[in-house]
């Protein structure tokens, strides 16, 4: 009989076929229309490496869509903008945060993420809007990218400058990406970088809303009782600095006094909050005092 047609699909072969009537010339065809049927199929595999997944995890797959992978890049469409970015790049040195989390990069912006959220293994970095990007260093390359990371081991992401959904998470698939809620995203980033100003309002404006309010005690180069919590552990040891509510840089506005008070450092800040305030000259005791704060943990 005559050879059937190979769609290159397996659903097509015929299961009977070859018949036992058939001529054995025709088996070769029979075999190359087999492994026309495999190639086209499965023509993704394309690394040369044993696929080694059981029917299980296999199976697991069958539903990817509706799966999404845990994303470790924070804020990834920049939508938390704690610092009042304006969004040009330009006038910002190499290194210098923008949106939250994300700092200018030779190509494009860059993410750093701890090593404590790394376990050795594979990874693959997304994202939406073109360019190239890199992964922990690798060859600059257009979405997705996949490299083998080292655990405990920070990782440099970096993406070109405007995209969004970007997505780094553990495997060599890039999942379909999930909007994060904004309120879990911006405690996320509190973690690195947090402020008394209310969300949208730049570090250094003048104004009232979110100020902090103490009490001065003791004269010459005292210090206030006071300890502030943060909403957020931080990372590690904050950098802290303080602005008085007419926008001045370290200082705090004395409101008995309708003046400034120049501050010297921020003692003992710690990663669950502030230490106390030490001034550069003399202050009154049971000053009211207010004042906004950054305190930045960024790696």
């Amino acid at each position: 009989m005559a050879l059937e047609t190979y769609t290159g699909f397996i659903k097509d072969l015929v299961i009977t076929n070859p018949t036992g009537n058939d001529l054995k010339s025709q088996g070769d065809d029979h075999i190359r229309g087999t492994k026309f049927t495999m190639q086209n199929q499965f023509s993704g595999l394309q690394e040369g490496i044993e696929v080694t997944a059981s029917e299980s995890d296999l199976n697991n797959t069958k539903n990817l869509d509706g799966y999404h992978g845990l994303n470790l890049i924070i804020n990834p469409d920049s939508a938390i903008n704690q610092r009042g970015f304006a969004g040009d790049w330009t006038p910002l040195s190499f290194g210098d945060y923008g949106y939250d989390r994300w700092k200018k990069h030779a190509d494009g912006m860059e993410q750093v993420v701890e090593g404590v959220n790394i376990q050795a293994g594979d990874y693959t970095l997304s994202w939406a809007g073109g360019g190239n990007g890199s992964l922990d260093g690798s060859v600059a390359a257009p979405s997705p990218i996949t490299a083998t990371l080292t655990g405990g081991s920070n990782v440099s992401c970096v993406v070109p400058r405007g995209v969004v959904n970007v997505k780094l998470e553990y495997g060599k698939v890039a999942t379909p990406y999930h909007v994060p809620e904004y309120e879990e995203e911006y405690a996320r980033c509190q973690r690195y970088y947090q402020k008394s100003y209310n969300d949208t309002v730049a570090p250094g404006s003048a104004i009232f809303a979110g100020a902090v309010f103490a009490t001065s005690a003791g004269t010459d180069a005292g210090q206030y009782i006071g300890h502030i919590r943060w909403p957020v552990h931080m990372r590690g040891i904050p950098t802290v600095t303080l602005y008085s509510t007419d926008g001045s840089i370290n200082a705090v506005y004395n409101v008995d006094g309708a003046a400034n008070y120049a501050v010297s450092a921020v003692n003992e800040a710690g990663r669950g909050g502030s230490g106390y305030i030490q001034f550069t000259s003399g202050i009154l005791n049971h000053q009211r005092l207010r004042y906004h704060y950054v305190a930045d943990a960024e790696i």
